[in-house]
């Protein structure tokens, strides 16, 4: 439905002047405020997928692109090696480990703080000691990076509180987990 004006209306005219006025001096006055997201480019993507450290200006494009999403998650799958793979059965009862392509991963609740719980990371096989970054991949392609630094003997311990969202996808068997080469 168009709403129907009457230009013999001076009053109603001078008033859709003033609100238009109004709202364009807001556009454009806000038009900057939110800062443009860098679509890195796919060689920067590829040497990000290689890297320990976290970029929050990739994991900001990341998180804002469908298809960048996409563009990395195939690029994790050719340059990582899987670690610990989808479940494909249901599981009855609490979670409290997850096996891997060479691990397996605990989860103890701390008993120094309740809110607090342990994520030791066993390496299995000791080649598999030298993995310095996980990456938390679900079915939609949000892969999420996590750089393990605690790294002590074979095995990695982070302590992390129960409401994390790094423990709920540690935890999540629809989350499949790979690992740096």
């Amino acid at each position: 439905m168009k709403p129907k004006i009457d230009l013999g209306d001076l009053q109603a005219v001078q008033e859709a002047r003033r609100l238009f006025a109004a709202f364009h001096a807001v556009e454009q006055l806000t038009a900057n405020d939110a800062p443009a997201v860098m679509r890195p480019s796919f060689s920067r993507l590829y040497a990000y997928v290689g890297e320990t450290k976290i970029d929050a200006e990739i994991e900001t494009a990341l998180a804002a692109d469908a298809r960048l999403r996409e563009d990395y998650r195939h690029l994790i799958e050719k340059f990582s090696l899987p670690f610990v793979p989808r479940a494909l059965a249901a599981d009855s009862g609490t979670e409290s480990l997850r096996e891997g392509i060479g691990c397996r991963l605990r989860f103890v609740p701390s008993t120094a703080e309740p809110s607090q719980t342990y994520v030791i990371i066993e390496f299995i096989e000791p080649a598999t000691a030298t993995t310095s970054t996980l990456f938390l991949c679900d079915r939609f392609n949000n892969c999420h990076k996590v750089s393990l630094t605690a790294e002590q003997g074979e095995n990695v311990q982070l302590l992390l509180d129960n409401d994390s969202d790094l423990l709920a996808r540690l935890m999540d068997k629809d989350i499949e987990i790979r690992r740096s080469l």
